[in-house]
């Protein structure tokens, strides 16, 4: 699973931090997998948005599934 971090800008959004599970963890298996460390520090007291963008794959009954970018 991956989880990217984008921060809104006027002309655009800037990626600013992608996280990933391990592959073969065994964490990383099962019907519930999170991503639960993820975050960014805070560089000033400006007001500023974020929003995030998650996807996966798994390999489930000998085929590759993929869960789209949400």
């Amino acid at each position: 699973m991956t989880l990217e971090i984008y921060k809104t800008k006027l002309f655009g959004n800037e990626l600013i931090e992608q996280f990933e599970t391990e592959e073969f963890l065994p964490k990383s298996s099962g019907l519930k997998v999170a991503i639960k460390d993820a975050a960014i520090e805070c560089k000033n007291r400006r007001v500023t948005r974020y929003f995030g963008i998650v996807y996966a794959k798994a390999f489930i009954g000998g085929k590759w599934q993929y869960a789209g970018r949400t």
